[in-house]
């Protein structure tokens, strides 16, 4: 997936420090992936160690959390 390279890339440049993860809380209508989806995505940045931050995660689960 696109966006988990870009992801990759900004951490081995060393200009990722966390990513904000969540739903469409606000209801603005945006388009949302399947909570399977969400949490593979999710597992992968985990897995490459990139921080998840969660706001709105529904039935997401964050393995690790420095919050």
């Amino acid at each position: 997936e696109i966006f988990l390279k870009w992801m990759r890339l900004l951490k081995d440049q060393g200009t990722l420090e966390y990513v904000w993860f969540g739903f469409d809380s606000k209801d603005c209508g945006l388009p949302e992936p399947s909570t399977e989806k969400a949490q593979r995505f999710v597992d992968e940045l985990q897995a490459y160690g990139i921080e998840v931050r969660g706001k709105t995660l529904r039935d997401v689960i964050l393995k690790t959390s420095s919050r």
